[in-house]
């Protein structure tokens, strides 16, 4: 064989060796894909990741007896907005395939697929149905998308805002009857129909998430002329929230008798503000300054960063090393009582004091000022025999000295969203899902 021929022949096997191993470093390449997904978030708040509310709902539908439908009809295609909300929806189903074993997504054009918005009932385009057994929630497209006109000859900004009305839907679908959550009114309190930076409307929608029942309560307005003043039937749990005159007896009776049964009621209070005559039943006292601590969110001295205590509403925020913001809060202190356990949940650090003094900036003051370390929410679950509990029934309770910490302004930030809503599970007695609320953010400046 001559010295050509060999050469050529050396050069296309080592060719066609070559293309063997690429070819199959290709096909384990693409196996392990298949296989082995990685996707990264790059966005700098994690906004194209699923929420830990949408990623707790999805955790239940794992757990459920078949899995949970998802059925997204397109919008009607008649411009580039109806291609743009199809896009979001069709990438939002890919990722809750992508992510639970527990949910089947499925996108369908109306008009191509008659028999199936038939068999649906279906006659509207955009709409989204949620089902799961007999159980079933229909979203609408206006509910799911909502339009931002950004001026003259520019395109209108689209916000996707179904993945918490499909979360929702989902632990809705799941629970059967939804659990209600009824938010006190009638002296005064901070309204979840407000959405101003004093309002309740953040907390409200998060509750809401939950699959929860949310809505306002005046014992003494809402029931009939001679009825009892009591708490709804439906009710699993009662917000109270900044009082700002006295509750009238028959209310304080009302919420006793809930929380007897087996009922759960919040108390959001602030420093000098209306402190319920239940809430010293319990064995709760306020007293008098505001809780400081050397760390504080800067640049309100009064907004100290607290610390968690164990307890099953903030072990995930201990976890991921999340905060929650008070500001201006009162201080809580608590009688022990051999039928009824107390679990601290915020708490300042050895550092921390109740200031009473007017200098500026607040420094501690022996004499003055009450020393650390400060409470500033507390937990009580009342056992059997407790004097206001039903035979056979435990009722839970929770007094936070701050109601800023579920008003809007801070309900948007941080780990607030997480700890109101764990807050409420816990007093539905459903300490099983705790889990985080919302997209916690970054605490940005520390002083």
């Amino acid at each position: 064989m001559n010295q050509g021929l060999r050469r050529r022949l050396a050069t296309g096997t080592n060719a066609a060796i070559v293309t063997v191993f690429l070819v199959a470093t290709i096909g384990i390449a693409v196996d392990l894909a298949g296989r082995f997904r990685l996707r990264v978030d790059l966005t700098e708040d994690a906004v194209a990741t699923l929420d830990e509310s949408t990623l707790s709902a999805l955790a239940q539908a794992e757990k459920a007896d078949g899995a949970v439908e998802v059925i997204a009809v397109g919008a009607q295609l008649r411009n580039e907005e109806a291609f743009r909300k199809n896009r979001m929806m069709q990438d939002f189903l890919r990722e809750l395939e992508y992510t639970s074993s527990g949910v089947t997504t499925r996108f369908v054009d109306l008009d191509a697929d008659r028999a199936l918005a038939e068999e649906l009932e279906i006659t509207r385009y955009g709409t989204v149905v949620v089902r799961h057994g007999l159980q079933r929630v229909d979203l609408k497209e206006r509910e799911i998308f909502r339009r931002q006109p950004q001026g003259k000859d520019k395109p209108v900004e689209l916000f996707f805002r179904g993945e918490g009305l499909v979360a929702s839907a989902i632990s809705q679908v799941l629970a059967g009857e939804p659990r209600a959550v009824y938010v006190l009114q009638g002296h005064g309190e901070r309204d979840i129909g407000d959405t101003s930076a004093e309002g309740l409307s953040l907390l409200a929608q998060y509750m809401g998430e939950q699959g929860w029942k949310v809505d306002t309560l005046d014992l003494l307005r809402d029931r009939d002329e001679g009825q009892v003043v009591e708490v709804p039937d439906d009710a699993s749990a009662v917000l109270v929230v900044r009082p700002k005159v006295p509750l009238a007896p028959q209310e304080e009776q009302a919420l006793r008798a809930f929380i007897g049964l087996g009922g759960g009621v919040a108390f959001y209070l602030e420093p000098g503000g209306v402190v319920p005559d239940l809430v010293e039943e319990l064995g709760f006292t306020l007293p008098e300054g505001t809780v400081r601590d050397q760390a504080a969110v800067w640049p309100n001295e009064d907004w100290p960063i607290l610390r968690y205590r164990a307890h099953p509403i903030t072990e995930d925020l201990i976890a991921d090393e999340i905060k929650t913001l008070v500001a201006r809060a009162a201080p809580i202190q608590h009688r022990e009582h051999a039928d009824a356990g107390f679990f601290p949940i915020l708490r300042t650090s050895r550092g921390g004091w109740v200031e009473r003094g007017t200098e500026r900036p607040a420094v501690y003051t022996e004499g003055v000022d009450l020393e650390g370390p400060v409470e500033a929410a507390v937990a009580v679950e009342l056992r059997p025999n407790h004097p206001i509990t039903q035979p056979g029934r435990r009722g839970r309770a929770i007094v936070f000295g701050d109601s800023d910490m579920v008003a809007d302004e801070l309900m948007a930030r941080l780990g607030n969203p997480t700890l109101a809503v764990n807050a409420v599970r816990w007093l539905m007695g459903q300490d099983e899902r705790m889990a985080l609320v919302g997209r916690p953010g970054r605490m940005r400046h520390l002083e």
